[in-house]
């Protein structure tokens, strides 16, 4: 069975990816959100690394916004299966 999880933060994406515990082509549903947070304006490299091994698994971003507000810039991508 698929990974339900339909909304993800990008550094556990990467983590679970790389230990092995999830197969992005596992994941159930059309769309998925991944999100990331810095706490240094816009270095945002835990996004890259789950975008690039998504994409590897069949998965396009189709949106991304930011919120610069607050403590950190967070930015959100929607992601589809292909």
């Amino acid at each position: 069975m698929g990974e339900e999880e339909k909304t993800f933060q990008a550094k556990d994406l990467v983590e679970k990816i790389e230990k092995g515990k999830l197969d992005p082509a596992q994941i159930s549903g059309r769309y998925i959100l991944v999100s990331d947070q810095s706490m240094r304006h816009w270095s945002h490299d835990n996004i890259i690394k789950a975008l690039n091994r998504l994409a590897d698994a069949g998965w396009r971003p189709v949106q991304m916004s930011s919120d610069p507000s607050g403590a950190g810039n967070i930015i959100y991508v929607l992601l589809e299966r292909s």
